[in-house]
């Protein structure tokens, strides 16, 4: 077992160097091999000569990484290692609220191995794991650190040079500690807490509290990740709905202050601040994942004018791109994509076109209109197989992944022709196949005839629905502006419950928000949504008065009770 003595700047990492000792086989001892350590600015350097070594390095973290290579490699000297770290702060996560609870020497044993690897920092994610004054109810059944456990470990940290901060939960997580009665003052649903209650701020500064005392460091986790039943249960019975964004916000403003107040300083998790502070559809959460701002361009529902309308004061905004649907998904609405396409040409913005709805029955000029894409997935009315889709690239784009398109293969990247460049990996033949089949079906059929027969079956579950007592449906007025799609409410009963209804007659039907909430809000229909009838090529009238046969025996049956 090598024997080696530290000299120099030593004052602060002796205490770690005695507990790393056994685990990388190393004696300290008066008589040991000298080692000069040296902490300063610049990249780590550990070098040995046949009688003396040296440690150079930025901070006690980066000693202990260099003190295991020492230790490694104490047999080869002489040698000369070169390192610059690539991170400011390197840390990892200690889950300690699934399955049990780390012991203490297991939480140690975790910390030294970080250290011997450089890392600086340690989360300790706790849920309900930790003691907090007067909640004999935090762990219990599962376990839990007490304030000097958790003070021992951050002491344990810094002789290592790590900086040990705790993470804690303050909205959603928090499942295990609300399922006590004695909780259900701040309960909003099973898993998250209740906003807009004293009670439940009060619950959190003492998490905050006793969370951060035993911890030198001034940061603190506050978690907030995943609380995707905010404001939809006992708050929304209380207040009504309101947009979980608003929610969000509001809530990190009250933590905010409590951390101030306390002098901490917050780390949280984005997820749910990004994706909630975005419009709600799939376009907008990358979007914001990438901090960028999402402009709504809201307009009344089958309102052409208005619409374009609504679009020209967003384009004042001078936005990089518009995103833009032909038809709404939820209502069948037609957008005046033609005027739109123009507004964004003028503005010279890119337009990206969600041809969902639309391809294969609506006209579709891709010269005319310009678009920087136009997307459109096979399945719907193009007839093919799930899993397979077009993407109409009018600008120049990049893969999002390369390689393996065996056009050219001794190439290490993408072909330059396309549709190759855009197309990596091994292709879905069968789906491109039913593709086909499903295009070429469209086309013998012809797509204005498929809408006239589409646009006629929802006229005539429009109107009949119009004639059921307690049935709201979301017809247009003028035929020209609503495509195959329908929606439709039922007063006393959830869109849910109507279409499993429906569903036991042999009638398929989507219900709920159709990932579009944005709509919804349009015309009032939030937080439920709708119940949604789409009518294709296949469907015929007498499949339409059979779905109003139905709804009607429904709705009459919610009436009777």
């Amino acid at each position: 077992m090598p024997s080696i003595r530290l000299t120099g700047d030593i004052a602060h990492i002796t205490e770690g160097t005695r507990a790393q000792a056994a685990d990388l086989n190393l004696t300290l001892a008066e008589d040991g091999f000298p080692v000069a350590v040296t902490i300063r600015k610049g990249p780590l350097e550990v070098l040995t000569e046949a009688e003396s070594g040296a440690i150079f390095c930025g901070s006690r973290a980066e000693f202990f990484r260099g003190l295991t290579m020492l230790a490694a490699r104490f047999d080869e000297r002489p040698f000369r290692v070169r390192e610059t770290p690539a991170l400011d702060l390197l840390g990892a996560m200690l889950d300690c609220s699934r399955n049990a609870v780390p012991t203490m020497e297991a939480a140690k044993t975790f910390l030294r191995r970080l250290s011997r690897m450089g890392y600086n920092a340690v989360l300790l994610y706790t849920e309900d794991t930790y003691e907090v004054a007067g909640r004999p109810y935090f762990g219990y059944l599962r376990g839990r650190f007490s304030q000097a456990e958790l003070r021992e470990l951050d002491q344990y940290a810094d002789a290592l040079g790590i900086e040990m901060i705790p993470c804690i939960q303050t909205l959603g997580h928090m499942a295990r500690a609300l399922r006590w009665p004695c909780m259900e003052d701040v309960r909003d649903t099973d898993d998250v807490l209740l906003l807009d209650e004293e009670k439940t701020y009060a619950l959190i500064e003492e998490m905050i509290v006793s969370a951060s005392r035993p911890f030198a460091t001034r940061r603190i986790h506050i978690g907030m990740d995943e609380a995707y039943g905010l404001g939809r249960g006992k708050y929304m019975d209380r207040h009504g709905y309101v947009p979980q964004s608003e929610l969000m916000q509001k809530h990190l403003a009250r933590i905010g202050d409590i951390l101030k107040k306390h002098g901490l300083h917050a780390m949280m998790w984005s997820d749910m601040y990004f994706h909630m502070a975005q419009p709600g559809n799939a376009a907008a959460y990358p979007a914001g994942c990438t901090l960028s701002e999402a402009i709504v361009a809201a307009a009344p529902l089958f309102s052409p004018q208005e619409t374009v309308e609504a679009f020209e004061r967003a384009l004042a905004h001078e936005p990089d791109a518009v995103i833009c649907t032909h038809v709404s998904n939820v209502f069948g609405a037609i957008l005046p994509i033609e005027r739109i396409a123009q507004l964004c040409r003028g503005a010279s913005v890119p337009l990206i076109i969600d041809a969902s709805q639309s391809a294969g029955s609506l006209p579709i000029d891709f010269s005319a209109l310009a678009p920087a894409f136009l997307a459109m997935p096979g399945h719907k009315g193009l007839y093919g197989p799930q899993g397979t889709g077009l993407l109409l690239c009018g600008s120049d784009a990049l893969p999002l992944i390369e390689g393996g398109t065996g056009s050219e293969s001794l190439r290490q990247s993408m072909p330059d022709f396309l549709p190759d460049r855009l197309e990596a990996g091994t292709h879905n033949v069968p789906g491109i196949a039913g593709l086909e089949a499903g295009i070429a079906f469209v086309r013998a059929q012809r797509p204005e005839r498929i809408l006239h027969h589409s646009r006629a079956l929802i006229r005539r579950a429009g109107e009949g629905l119009g004639k059921i007592p307690n049935v709201h449906g979301f017809l247009s007025l003028e035929a020209s502006l609503q495509a195959g799609v329908l929606s439709f409410t039922v007063d006393g009963l959830s869109p849910e419950s109507v279409a499993e209804e429906m569903a036991k007659r042999g009638i398929a039907l989507r219900a709920g928000l159709h990932c579009a909430p944005f709509a919804h809000k349009t015309v009032g229909t939030l937080p439920d949504g709708t119940v949604r009838l789409s009518a294709s090529a296949f469907n015929r009238e007498s499949e339409i008065d059979t779905f109003l046969s139905s709804l009607r025996a429904i709705a009459a049956g919610q009436a009777k009770n």
